[in-house]
This record gives C-alpha cells, sequence and structure tokens, in this order.
C-alpha cells in the first residue's frame, strides 16, 4: 500500500514550508530534515512549523542532520522508512 510522504528542509524562515504545508495537506507521514542550530531552545523551527499547520504528532518526525555533511544527511535519509511504491513530496524551499 503506497504512502504519501513530505519531506521537507527546515530552515531560518517557517513561511515556505507552512505554505507548502497547507497546499498540500493530505499525508500520511511528514519527515522534517533539520539540525540542531534550528531546534535549539532559541529556534525550535520544526515545533512551529508543526504547531502552525496543526499536524498531529504521530504524523511527523524532526530528523536531525549535521549541516553540510553530505554523508552523513545520505546516511540519515537511508533510514527513514521509505518503500518504492511511496509517493514522496520533497520541500526545498526553505
Amino acid at each position: 500500500m503506497s504512502r504519501r510522504i513530505l519531506i521537507s528542509l527546515v530552515s531560518q524562515q517557517t513561511i515556505p514550508n507552512i505554505l507548502f504545508i497547507k497546499e498540500n495537506p493530505i499525508q500520511d507521514q511528514y519527515y522534517f530534515i533539520t539540525t540542531e542550530k534550528m531546534e535549539s531552545d532559541f529556534h525550535r523551527k520544526t515545533k512551529t512549523i508543526v504547531g502552525t499547520v496543526g499536524l498531529p504528532d504521530t504524523l511527523w518526525k524532526a530528523v536531525p542532520v549535521i549541516e553540510d555533511d553530505f554523508g552523513g544527511i545520505v546516511s540519515v535519509l537511508q533510514k527513514l522508512d521509505l518503500r518504492k511504491e511511496d509517493e514522496i513530496l520533497v520541500n526545498i524551499t526553505g
């Protein structure tokens, strides 16, 4: 059974992520690729995004990566629960 999955890059600007989710509201899972800086006590970008659009905690996951570590990012992405039959939307507007 295919699932609709949205993968979104978290950046300093949250509006592009919020708008993309509102334009594509029916997803089975949301992955937010983020960094330690974006999730610090000061920023909390993923929480801001999911709170604004009202995503239930069971539908989303913050996926921390180390910025500029291409190999590490690829490794983290390969560990996500993605299947060939899934329909995957990737938001890189951030």
